[in-house]
Formats: C-alpha cells, structure tokens, sequence
C-alpha cells in the first residue's frame, strides 16, 4: 500500500464515522477516493456552493452516464454536508490535515514547460511585510521565489486553501510565511507584526460593488 492509499484509508474511515458507506459510491464511477479532496477546494473555491461544487465536479467525468449522474450527486452532497459539518470541529482536524496532505502530495503544477512561470512582485520597502489577499492554495507555486528577508502574510478564508498552504510552507521550512484564514473584510491591523509594504490581490470582483458591474 502506497503513501496515498494509507491516507485515503484513513480519511475514508474517519468519514466512515458520518456514512458507514464510506468512499465505496465512487467505485461505480471509476473516480478515484483521492479525487474527493479535488471537490473540497472546489466547494470553497466556489463560494461554498455545494450545487455547482457537485455539478463542476461531475462535468469533468463526462464518461459518466446521465442517468447515474443524479445519485452520483446525492453522494457527492453528502460528503460536502460533512464536510461543512465539521470543518470547524476540533475532533475532524486529522481529517483536514489529511485531506490536504493527500491533495497536496497528488498536486501536478500547472506550470509546464510550455508556459512562463509568473513572476511575483517584490517588496522593496524595508522592514516591511508582503500581504497577499484571497491568496488560493496555488500561490505554494511561489514558494521557491519567496525573499527570506521578507515576512509574507497570506490572507484566504478557505479553510482548506490555508492548511494546504500551511503544509506546504512548513515541508519546505518556510519561516517567513503567516497564513492567515479570514475573510479579507475581517482583517485588523493586529493581524500583522510590521508596517506593511506591498498588497497583492487577486479574485477580488466579488469584492467590487455591484453598482461597478455596469461599467466594466
């Protein structure tokens, strides 16, 4: 048994605790256990909209066939609804980190070598924090460009986009990177050590007043 079948394993037997069923629905499908993490970073990167995470994530199976797709969702709603149960129960937390690492170690950048990896921007301030808002788990992309003379605060409230975040950074030994899991309405000045010297933002039009819309 491989690194990514014994944490399957051990996911499937703590959701076990919430449908006896476990995992075993998406054998019909041929769809990976692993893949249920891949729903879980889509359901927050969906505004946390448990219809059109499922209905994303049943697309990308186009094999299926149509009249199985409904219980298919049935299942995949399930698993969301504990997911949302418990993303805040202290007694699930193993779950998280499992779940995350289990992502994480199943993770293909979508950085080839066909594509130009991004640069980020540089804090040129010294003394001064790098402040990155609604951050997504994709910016661990970044990682090996960070400037270990620079504190970089990243800001995202997904719950699972931070733990990946947070995983991610400690592997590597990244002392220098503060996660932080707010809505970026939320944050006060006690959330960061240092003036701060740089803002990036991305994903922010949920942010912009609907009255904008017009206009763009």
């Amino acid at each position: 048994m491989d690194i990514t079948e014994i944490m399957i394993t051990d996911l499937e037997n703590i959701y076990k605790r919430y449908n006896s069923s476990g995992f075993t629905f998406l054998d019909e499908f041929e769809i990976p256990y692993s893949e249920l993490t891949t729903l879980i970073l889509m359901f927050d990167f969906f505004t946390y909209d448990k219809v059109e995470s499922v209905n994303y994530f049943v697309y990308e199976y186009k094999q299926i066939k149509s009249d199985k797709i409904p219980n298919l969702k049935i299942q995949l709603l399930q698993f969301i609804d504990f997911y949302v149960d418990n993303i805040h129960n202290p007694n699930f937390s193993d779950f998280r980190e499992i779940a995350a690492k289990t992502y994480l170690f199943n993770y293909k950048n979508k950085y080839s070598e066909n594509h130009k990896f991004p640069i980020l921007p540089k804090n040129e301030i010294p003394n001064s924090i790098y402040i990155d808002l609604v951050t997504g788990f994709d910016f661990i992309n970044f990682y090996e460009q960070l400037d270990k003379n620079i504190d970089y605060h990243l800001v995202d409230k997904s719950v699972f986009s931070c733990k990946c975040l947070e995983l991610k950074a400690k592997e590597l030994n990244l002392t220098n990177v503060f996660v932080i899991s707010k809505d970026v309405l939320e944050l006060e000045k006690v959330d960061f050590n240092k003036p701060i010297g740089l803002i990036r933002a991305k994903n922010i039009f949920k942010y912009v007043p609907l009255f904008l819309i017009d206009f763009i």
